[in-house]
Formats: structure tokens, sequence, C-alpha cells
């Protein structure tokens, strides 16, 4: 995804140095204080290198008896999890974010403290973030339902609420199972649910692009396909970052071909694969669209000239709409890297 250079930069570092066979100091609660304290300084690497080392099982029982009730410590700690957990894999990688979902929740139990503001919210969209890109539903749900009574009207909070609901839509799996019977209409209450979560998010923050993305390809999928477009058109035109402005022309272009609008389809296709020329779905739109349209020639072209363009999930943004604001992750740590320098 969308890797900030600084990002790229620190985590390079720290995933070499991860990598050394040195064994680091034996985990502690003072040596877990002195790596927390050393976060969001010039010896950030070096602390989240330390923490990528640290077992699973010593660090979930420190980090959680870590008592601290200063937010800036508290917020240091939380990135450093979440650091560490993009360089590690497996239960390593989930005892990380584990220990990150625990500070999250106690920073958010502060009350009248001295944060610099947005400081304990940006670090709860971190952690949301990071939790629903490894589709830890349950963390997401009970971070956001705290979160929610705190800052009822949080536009972002708001927002990572309805995509959940999204990936419930896409990946059955991940929600509680139900009976077969009800699949149907538990779906269509699942999708009037984010709609009303994008409403209330686009209320408060009229300007959030991508709650305006998400609510549009929803009322396309329940039927209200004039105002799907009428949102996916608004969105196209005001989208700033690359990723959004292509998930807006790509689902503009099914909004329209659902209106039977197909000569309009097929240039926010296009448009869509111009704004990101590796992407892959763009591709099979257009295939599909030619096809509908009788031209198999130009539907085989298309085709043809999408193979081999996809290399990783990075390259299509579609590939990770599904795991909410997972894709913006790099972004968050970097406010909250900065918050927290204070």
């Amino acid at each position: 995804m969308r890797l900030a250079a600084a990002v790229c930069s620190v985590m390079a570092t720290v995933h070499l140095a991860a990598a050394d066979p040195a064994v680091g100091p034996r985990l502690t609660d003072d040596v877990y204080v002195s790596a927390v304290r050393k976060c969001a300084t010039s010896l950030h690497v070096e602390a989240v290198t330390d923490a990528a080392r640290w077992s699973a099982s010593d660090l979930l029982v420190i980090a959680r008896r870590f008592d601290s009730q200063d937010p800036i410590l508290l917020a240091r700690a939380t990135l450093m999890h979440l650091e560490a957990a993009r360089i590690v894999e497996n239960d390593a990688a989930r005892a990380q974010r584990s220990a990150a979902f625990s500070l999250a929740m106690r920073l958010m139990a502060l009350s009248g403290t001295s944060a610099p503001e947005g400081l304990r919210l940006d670090a709860v969209l971190a952690t949301v973030a990071a939790l629903h890109g490894s589709l830890d539903v349950v963390g997401v749900a009970t971070l956001l339902t705290r979160g929610l009574a705190i800052w009822p009207q949080e536009p972002h909070l708001l927002l990572a609420r309805g995509s959940l609901a999204e990936t419930s839509l896409a990946m059955p799996g991940t929600s509680e199972p139900v009976p077969e019977r009800l699949r149907e209409g538990d779906a269509r209450a699942a999708a009037v649910r984010a709609v009303a979560d994008y409403d209330a998010a686009l209320l408060a923050a009229p300007t959030l692009v991508e709650a305006r993305i998400r609510r549009g390809r929803l009322r396309d999928r329940l039927g209200r396909t004039t105002a799907a477009i009428q949102d996916l058109e608004q969105a196209a035109a005001e989208a700033t970052d690359p990723w959004l402005a292509y998930l807006a022309k790509l689902f503009l272009g099914k909004a329209y071909e659902d209106a039977g609008r197909l000569r309009e389809a097929e240039t926010a296709y296009e448009a869509a694969r111009a704004q990101i020329e590796d992407a892959q779905a763009p591709y099979l739109a257009l295939a599909q669209l030619r096809t509908r349209q009788g031209q198999l020639s130009a539907a085989f072209t298309v085709t043809i000239a999408m193979t081999g363009r996809t290399r990783s999930a990075v390259t299509d943004p579609w590939w990770i709409y599904d795991y909410g604001q997972f894709w913006d992750l790099d972004r968050r740590m970097i406010t909250l890297r900065d918050l927290a320098a204070r």
C-alpha cells in the first residue's frame, strides 16, 4: 500500500535489525518502559527493534500491566507495538497487535488528561486500522464501541464502523454465522447500517471522501442507483488521494452500468484504469462490459492487456477495500508518532 517515505525508512531499518541473530535484553518492566520512552524520539528505531525481539508471552504480560497514566507514554507504547507487528509474523504479530489493543483501550479510559489534541483518537484509529487489516473483527468492534461512547459523532470512527459492516458483507465468515434463510435479509440489514454510519460521518464531515465513496457503492448495491451515482460523481470530483480517486471512478462505472448508461460506464472504467494502470479490476470490468455489448474481440484485447500487470495486492486498492482503513495505516502511524513526540 501507499508507504510514506518516513515509514518505509523506519520499517526497512527495523526489519534488518530485527533479523539480526543477536539476542536482546531479557524483557522486564524496566526494559519495557525504557523502550517505550525511546519511541517517537531519535531512538525510535531502536525501540521498535527491541520490541520485535521480545517473546509473545513476555510482551503480553508486561504490556498489560504497564499502568502508566501518562497519555504520551501509552500512545508511544501503542505505536511501538503497531510498528513491531509489521515486521514479525504469525503469533508474534498477533501478540503485538493484542498489546496495542490493550494499550489503546487503556488510553481511551483516561479522562481529564493533558494529552495533545487528537492523540487518544489517533491511537485508537491507528489500532483499528491495524486490527481490521488482520481481520480481528472482534477487536475492531470493541474499540469502536468504546470510542463511539466517548466521541459519539466522530466521523472517522463512524467510517470505520461502516467499513466493518462491509467486511461482514464481503467475508461472511468474519461475522457471527446466521441461518441460510436469514442471510439475504441479514446482508441487506448490514448494508443499511453501514449507509447510516456513512450518513452520520458525512453529516459531521462533508469532505470525508472515503465515506461518500463507500456510501455510493452500498447505495448501488441496495438498488438506489441514482443516489449512488450522485455520491460517486461528487467523490470522483473531490478525491485528491489517488487510491480514493481510483475507487470512486471504478464504482461509478459499476453504477452507470447498473443504470444502463454503458457509454458513461466505459468512460469511468477507463478513467479508473488510467488512475492506477496496473490495477486489475478496471480491466475485468471493461472486459465484462464489452462482452455484454457483444464486443468479444475488444473484450479479449482488454483481458490480454491485463495479463501480467498485477504483481501483488499493493497494485489494486480494490483488493484491500474490505479491510477498512488498513490502506491508510501508514499515514495514521506517522501522525501518531508526531503527536507522541511532543
